[in-house]
């Protein structure tokens, strides 16, 4: 859950938001970092999908864009996932 916050707070959103079952921009980027950090994380799509009550397709879809943005050097993308990785770091160096 821990993830879940983080990646909302680099979106500028609540977390709630990201977890609601919507498609407005916002909580759909705070989403696909989630499923970015799990995939680097060795988590199968699958997996990634039923921890969300998604299916894979849709978290491969999320990761194939979030990694087009990231290629295509989108300002939005590259704050959120900026900010995303220092939050993570943050936490973990408190550990």
């Amino acid at each position: 859950m821990l993830v879940c916050r983080c990646a909302a707070k680099s979106c500028g959103i609540r977390l709630r938001e990201m977890l609601e079952k919507n498609r407005r921009l916002e909580p759909v980027r705070a989403r696909r970092l989630v499923f970015i950090y799990y995939k680097a994380k060795d988590n199968t799509f699958a997996e990634i999908g039923q921890k969300f009550g998604q299916d894979y397709v849709t978290i491969m879809h999320g990761v194939k864009v979030m990694n087009s943005d990231i290629e295509n050097n989108h300002p939005a993308t590259l704050k959120a996932v900026k900010k995303f990785n220092k939050l993570i770091e943050e936490y973990e160096s408190n550990i």
